[in-house]
């Protein structure tokens, strides 16, 4: 539906520029040997007139009264035209000077009249019966004589004239051309100004539009998406709000007037180079697999030599404008080839793509045709592009909105995985944690101590470690993850004395020595326990750090422990900890073989320790929260 709808815009807006196209400058009256006869022109019901067709030409001669002009014989000019160009009488050198002439004959009684003259290249001054009325640059003989200049006048020059001698000096030593390229209009004031005013306040709208386009664009690029495409877009927005300054009306000779003709002249030839690879760029970016990368590169490498053949003077470089338009219509037509096949794949809006750029296209081809003196319908492709960008813009807005809408699919998708995982999380934490107690309850169950000693032995460890995490040594190491591992494995420290016997396990008085060597293998086997369960998961879980805890718990700082006698900080963090709340518990619980101690006798005591079975930061840490572990003991101490 989309590339129906697009094919039928592309019908109505092809029809819409053909129209123009069939406007011919001969239409209305024609001026014949250097005579116009508007005596029967209806100014105030038939607008003003173009002063087309066959004007006085007098070349190698600045002249600017009747008296001057009637001491020479005139050839004849077309105009509007450049005068290498003149195809109905005789054609002349770009480089040179010359004298156009003009005698309109007027109605009687007419109102205020006013002339519109715009773009003579490179240089003139106009006079009206002969008097000097406005010009551009300075009007020589010679290139050291003359400066080029542009200005667009559109002048009030008075009313009850029976006629006009319209009398224009023009010198050209710079430009391919020369001559009066452009229309010239003859009117009443206000209506020529007036249209002088709605042509300004489009081109205006046009620029603005444009230049905020590119802003938006380039800013989305550097702040947001980091999308090519929109880079792509802005920068060729910035390209055109450039060029149209210095095209059109040429606001850019009004706003920067210290800048020689030469540097604005080199900026709308350098805009129309980089156009192309720029917008070529733009539709590679949105259909890669379409766009030959050997087209793509042709385009970089022709903008580029073109570009710096703008380094010769201006009779060099205005030379190449012609044979680089040819190319930038041969890119462009295997531009339109690469979106109709995109357009018939039914990509992601091809089908807008297709309509904006056939308009610019078309727009591309009038231009061309017109600065090359082979129509006489004006620049349009400012317009056109316009339109384009205007597409474009909506195609972003599109996509962006089709990301959006993918985005919240997506994102409720996610949210549904989310409460699917959280659940599987919740229910292996359950588990897990189902694991852990299982595992401690078999060493525990025989125990008249069983529950609480676990919980305590777990909440202690907690807090030590909490306390521990302050200093900087251990706040990387030890995060909130870490501790909620350590608190929950470290239940798993007496797991391998499920394999001792009652006889020595339960034993109400000391151990032999051969009855404490078996006693110190509950450390051994509860590693082998824990490893052996591990290596069925086939990867490193929660029983890894229980692993460590209860290979290591019975550790000591000075190095006179067991089961391996490691020394120092060799021994794990997590043994290390486990071994300061173990002993406390030890010595603050009843034991078959002993009394409980108090908290206070039980804290005396493993001060004597410090440094020498303990840690002596982690003791450190147990003793500045020593008021919190004996409230916990007496919470847990069932």
């Amino acid at each position: 539906m989309q590339y129906i709808k697009s094919l039928s815009l592309l019908s109505l807006l092809t029809l819409l520029f053909i129209f123009p196209l069939s406007i011919r400058a001969e239409e209305g009256p024609v001026a014949r040997e250097g005579v116009l006869d508007l005596r029967e022109w209806d100014f105030e019901t038939q607008g003003s007139v173009r002063l087309n067709g066959e004007w006085n030409f007098y070349w190698n001669r600045l002249l600017s009264t009747e008296e001057e002009l009637s001491d020479f014989t005139p050839s004849f000019i077309s105009v509007p035209g450049f005068w290498t160009k003149n195809k109905e009488h005789e054609a002349y050198p770009s480089r040179g000077y010359g004298t156009y002439h003009l005698k309109v004959l007027l109605p009687p009684e007419q109102n205020e009249m006013g002339l519109s003259l715009h773009d003579v290249e490179t240089s003139y001054a106009l006079f009206i019966d002969g008097r000097k009325r406005t010009g551009a640059g300075v009007v020589g003989r010679s290139e050291a004589e003359s400066t080029p200049g542009y200005r667009s006048n559109t002048l009030c020059i008075g009313h009850g004239f029976s006629s006009l001698d319209i009398i224009i000096q023009v010198s050209n030593f710079q430009h391919r051309g020369g001559g009066l390229r452009e229309v010239v209009k003859l009117g009443l004031s206000m209506d020529l100004q007036n249209q002088l005013k709605r042509n300004l306040a489009a081109e205006l709208f046009l620029i603005g539009s444009i230049f905020i386009m590119a802003l938006y664009h380039l800013s989305l690029f550097l702040f947001f998406n980091k999308n090519r495409t929109t880079l792509f877009f802005g920068l060729f927005c910035l390209i055109l709000t450039i060029r149209t300054l210095v095209v059109g009306e040429m606001f850019a000779y009004e706003l920067f007037p210290f800048l020689p003709w030469g540097v604005l002249h080199r900026i709308e030839y350098l805009t129309l180079f980089w156009s192309v690879p720029v917008f070529a760029m733009y539709i590679r970016a949105q259909f890669r697999d379409l766009y030959s990368r050997y087209v793509y590169h042709f385009a970089w490498i022709s903008s580029s030599l073109y570009s710096l053949v703008l380094l010769a003077p201006t009779s060099i470089y205005s030379r190449t404008v012609v044979s680089y338009e040819i190319l930038a219509l041969v890119i462009a037509a295997y531009t339109l080839y690469v979106i109709l096949r995109a357009a018939h794949y039914r990509r992601f809006g091809a089908g807008i793509i297709l309509a904006g750029f056939l308009v610019v296209f078309l727009l591309l081809v009038n231009d061309v045709l017109y600065a090359n003196q082979i129509v006489y319908t004006g620049y349009y492709s400012s317009f056109g592009l316009f339109v384009f960008i205007l597409s474009q813009a909506y195609l972003l807005a599109s996509r962006t909105g089709h990301l959006n809408y993918l985005l919240e699919r997506q994102n409720v998708r996610l949210e549904r995985m989310n409460r699917e995982l959280d659940k599987s999380y919740r229910d292996f934490e359950k588990s897990r944690q189902g694991i852990i107690v299982g595992l401690a309850n078999l060493a525990e169950f025989r125990d008249e101590d069983t529950g609480d000693h676990l919980h305590r032995i777990s909440a202690y460890c907690e807090a030590i470690a909490n306390e521990l995490a302050r200093l900087p040594k251990y706040s990387d190491y030890l995060t909130q993850e870490y501790i909620d591992d350590l608190s929950q494995s470290s239940i798993l420290h007496d797991i391998g004395k499920v394999g001792i016997p009652d006889s020595i396990l339960l034993k109400p008085g000391k151990l032999t020595e051969e009855e404490f060597e078996i006693m110190k293998l509950h450390t051994v086997k509860g590693a082998e326990t824990i490893k052996n369960i591990e290596n069925k998961m086939e990867t490193d879980t929660f029983l890894t750090l229980g692993y460590r805890i209860a290979h290591y718990h019975h550790e000591k700082w000075d190095g006179t422990g067991y089961p391996e006698g490691l020394k120092g900080e060799v021994i794990p963090l997590s043994a290390r900890i486990v071994a300061v709340a173990d002993v406390y518990d030890a010595l603050t619980s009843k034991r078959p073989y002993k009394e409980a101690f108090t908290h206070e006798k039980a804290l005396s005591m493993m001060r004597e320790l410090r440094g020498v079975q303990f840690d002596p930061e982690i003791f450190d840490a147990f003793e500045n929260i020593i008021e919190q572990i004996n409230l916990v003991r007496q919470e847990l101490n069932g």
